[in-house]
């Protein structure tokens, strides 16, 4: 392998640089590499005469093949190229947006800092909560033209093995093209083709959520280029639990809990309730359209620039329901019905796009079969979520099976025992 060799692997890109001094050339990715470093720490001493073994840089590795050479390139390494000798040199420019508020999960006490794109900067700002040498990271690269970093990190000790191995043996199965963010990772790793409405993966963007799971025993998964880091395993009732429940007071944080199952339940059987109660097919197609128009302005304020996605979201929604009741499309109880079915989905994140699948079958069951379909389909999803394990944990734990212990941190919330408590896997 020589500079000819490196320099036909990147024929036609742009962004592929070379510079000569004397026999030797550094080859760099422009924009992935820091310029100025290389200049200061490898060029000008190679210009003084300094032999490539002496250079300052800390890291140095002698490079094995072609491929080896390109993926160090592509890694932000520059390379130092002397006849047929190829030295890689760590130059990497970790250029990330600042750390900012986290958008997806707001509290209003407490940590507010949200992770980046960047998972070099995401693994300090870990290192910064739980300062440990046993908080490990497992490096990963998966899609085979992405090449994109994956970590897999968990505090030793406390997290199951038999979790962390069973998640690195999915991430070196699993053989996809292209991974762009840890959402586009999750079903590949979890295999959930089976539950479309269920997460059987945790994702937040918020540090100090991460750090709390990590040391109850969870295992997180970072991606670099995505600012949400994935958690396993994942239950139902973390997604009726907030960061903030413990810093408010035990009773406030319980009436608060009880307020998000309350939504949730709403948000799904609202729709059908007032179907059971009011059976015919105008009323199906009141509800029916009414929620189809409200997904399609919800669509538009969240695709649309946020300036403009706002004001149409407000206006359309104003104009449009007021013009549907005029025209008798649907009626002011099935607006009603369907506006406080949605805003409660609203109230628990982790749940408001499967809630809208969910919403509409159980409309279609209390139509066709009344409140004793609906009665029956609740029974059934409710032991299908009972069946259902996220990486060996019951989905439904604490409550299937009970877990006592667990209790204390589900609907009733008791921060004194349940902040630093190793869950059980």
């Amino acid at each position: 392998m020589d500079i000819d060799d490196i320099k036909r692997a990147f024929s036609r890109c742009e962004d592929f640089a070379v510079n000569s001094v004397g026999e030797m050339h550094v080859c760099f990715i422009i924009g992935v590499t820091n310029r100025e470093y290389i200049t200061r720490q490898i060029i000008a001493p190679l210009l003084e005469g300094c032999r490539v073994e002496m250079l300052p840089a800390a890291a140095k590795a002698k490079v094995k093949d072609i491929e080896d050479a390109c993926d160090r390139l592509l890694h932000g390494e520059a390379l130092v190229v002397c006849g047929t000798e190829v030295i890689a040199v760590g130059a990497q420019d970790e250029q990330s947006r600042d750390i900012g508020v986290a958008d997806s999960d707001v509290t209003v006490k407490g940590p507010k800092a949200a992770f980046t794109e960047n998972i070099a900067t995401n693994l300090a700002m870990l290192r910064r909560y739980i300062r440990t040498p046993r908080l490990k990271s497992m490096p990963f690269e998966v899609g085979a033209e992405t090449h994109t970093r994956v970590s897999v990190c968990y505090i030793e000790g406390r997290a199951s093995e038999r979790v962390v191995s069973q998640i690195v043996k999915r991430l070196r199965e699993i053989k996809p093209t292209v991974i762009v963010d840890s959402g586009s990772l999750a079903p590949l790793i979890t295999g959930d083709g089976g539950y479309p409405f269920l997460s059987l993966l945790g994702s937040t963007e918020k540090v100090d959520k991460v750090a709390s799971k990590l040391v109850s025993g969870r295992v997180a998964i970072l991606v670099d280029g995505s600012p949400f880091v994935l958690t396993a395993p994942y239950v139902f009732a973390e997604s009726l639990q907030s960061a903030e429940d413990y810093l408010r007071s035990t009773w406030y944080a319980t009436f608060i809990r009880l307020l998000r199952l309350t939504a949730l339940l709403v948000s799904v059987f609202l729709p059908a309730i007032y179907l059971c109660v009011n059976r015919g097919k105008q009323t199906f197609f009141d509800v029916i359209t009414t929620l189809l128009i409200f997904e399609l302005l919800r669509e538009v304020g969240v695709r649309m620039p946020r300036t403009v996605g706002d004001a149409v979201g407000i206006v359309g929604s104003l104009i449009i329901g007021d013009a549907a009741v005029q025209a008798g499309l649907t009626t002011d109880e099935s607006i009603i019905v369907i506006a406080l079915s949605a805003v409660c989905a609203f109230i628990v994140p982790a749940y408001m796009y499967s809630v809208t699948l969910t919403r509409l079958a159980f409309a279609l069951v209390a139509f066709f079969a009344g409140g004793e379909g609906v009665a029956v389909a609740f029974a059934l999803l409710l032991g299908l979520m009972c069946g259902i394990e996220s990486f060996g944990s019951h989905y439904m734990s604490p409550m299937a099976p009970i877990d006592p212990k667990g209790l204390t941190d589900f609907i009733i919330s008791v921060p004194s025992k349940a902040l630093g408590r190793r869950e059980r896997p």
